[in-house]
């Protein structure tokens, strides 16, 4: 799906969704290459044939209403118009040589008139936002032949505002409600928080079981002042520190989870603001500092880590050890 999302006066039109709530840890990825068509291999490949078609459907935007490939059915190729579908699926097949690589269906709004809602609704978000509609984001839909509109109000008539921008049956409106003041929860079972900062270490943990070991840890984050009082004899302190963006910067703890079964000691964070637009940058860490109970600990040896699963970046993201082995015995 096409997303357009409008966090400004800009528009920006993104091909693959939308933005990432938080920094994106690092990883390794593939660049992509031209892909051969698994299902006619004697055509041309799968995205020269999709780019054909685009150029096609942009030379008739009367009818055209876009093009995709179907992952339910095996990667075909799909062109939807209004009209003339025999037409288009005739003349599709001669300039790709072949029938067979493009299924030409039919439609009820044109591409053209779905972007052309897209950019009203985007170019009124200030005005939306003066009624109360805090506008995310917009994207057209090709396979549902719709326009995806994303907004967050507590106005009853927030829809129907929203689905005036086009005919009926055009719309999909996701609303969520406004956000509201937050606050960030200060202990749980077998936890007690200490304190929360912002610091230069992303994607990284801590341990310390006595004072020693902490005001180590202290010094490593650049924490300011001095460590709230604890107990080593009954408690060891945690360090989870997740990766935020420039756009995003709120994160809420919302539990430190024990697993001795899994022998997992984790946080489970949430974004007290989502949905919401975010930037993919990574703009530093969300650090909280967490007394855990030790009686409540699973038994050693056991893994201390951000998130219940691992990032792909671990055991060491670049700014420290994401993941540690703690062995208590």
């Amino acid at each position: 799906m096409r997303r357009w999302m409008f966090p400004m006066a800009v528009v920006m039109i993104l091909a693959l969704g939308a933005c990432a709530r938080f920094g994106a840890a690092p990883s390794d990825s593939a660049s992509p290459t031209t892909s051969a068509n698994p299902l006619f291999p004697d055509g041309p490949p799968a995205d020269e044939a999709a780019q054909v078609v685009q150029e096609y459907g942009a030379a008739h935007p009367d009818e055209f209403a876009g093009v995709y490939f179907d992952r339910e059915n095996g990667g075909r190729l799909v062109a939807r118009f209004t009209r003339s579908i025999d037409l288009h699926q005739e003349a599709l097949d001669a300039l790709l040589g072949s029938r067979g690589p493009v299924v030409v269906l039919d439609a009820v709004f044109t591409e053209a008139l779905l972007v052309a809602i897209v950019e009203s609704v985007g170019r009124d978000h200030q005005r939306l936002g003066e009624q109360g509609i805090d506008f995310l984001s917009a994207g057209v839909d090709v396979i549902h032949n719709q326009v995806e509109i994303l907004a967050k109000s507590d106005d009853p008539e927030a829809e129907r505002t929203l689905q005036a921008y086009g005919p009926p049956g055009a719309f999909v409106v996701d609303l969520y409600p406004a956000d509201k003041p937050w606050t960030q929860p200060m202990e749980g079972p077998g936890w007690r928080l200490l304190g929360v900062f912002d610091t230069d270490l992303p994607y990284t943990v801590g341990i310390a079981v006595d004072d020693a070991q902490l005001a180590t840890e202290w010094e490593r984050y650049g924490l300011p002042g001095d460590p709230s009082a604890w107990d080593p004899s009954r408690e060891l302190v945690i360090i989870l520190s997740d990766g935020i963006g420039s756009t995003c910067t709120e994160l809420r703890l919302d539990a430190v989870v024990m697993d001795a079964d899994a022998g997992l000691v984790h946080g489970e964070f949430s974004d007290p603001y989502q949905p919401r637009g975010c930037t993919a940058d990574l703009a530093g860490g969300k650090t909280f500092v967490v007394a855990v109970a030790r009686d409540l600990l699973p038994p050693s040896p056991f893994t201390l880590r951000i998130h219940a699963e691992p990032i792909g970046c671990e055991p060491d993201c670049g700014s420290g050890p994401s993941t540690l082995e703690v062995d208590l015995r």
